[in-house]
C-alpha cells in the first residue's frame, strides 16, 4: 500500500494548491498578488480611488510568507509590506477572494 501512496506522490510532486510546497505556494502568492492589482486597477478605471483590500487570514499568510522569501527593495519601490500592498490598507476578514475597495 505505500508504494501506492509513493506513486501518487511521483505523479504530482509539486504538492496541492494548498500550499504543500513553496513552488504552490509562490504561485498562490502571485494569483493573489495579481487579482488584487487586476481589481484596483479596474476599480482606478472606472473613477474610483480604491484605498483598502480585504483579505482573509490565510491568503494574507501566504502573501507574506511570499513576500518574505523574495526579500524586499529599498523604501518607497517595494509594492509591498505588512500593512500595505499597491499603496492600499489590508484588511483582515472571513471572504473568500481578495476584495478591493
Amino acid at each position: 500500500m505505500a508504494e501506492e501512496g509513493d506513486r501518487e506522490a511521483a505523479k504530482n510532486p509539486r504538492g496541492s494548491i494548498s500550499g504543500d510546497s513553496a513552488g504552490d505556494a509562490a504561485g498562490e502568492a502571485a494569483r493573489l498578488i495579481l487579482e488584487v492589482y487586476r481589481q484596483r486597477l479596474a476599480l482606478a478605471e472606472s473613477g474610483r480611488k480604491p484605498d483598502r483590500v480585504v483579505l482573509s487570514r490565510a491568503h494574507y499568510d501566504v502573501i507574506r510568507e511570499y513576500h518574505l522569501r523574495l526579500g524586499t527593495l529599498p523604501q518607497g519601490l517595494d509594492y509591498i509590506d505588512r500593512y500595505r500592498i499597491f499603496d492600499l490598507e489590508i484588511c483582515i476578514d472571513d471572504v473568500e477572494l481578495p476584495t478591493v475597495e
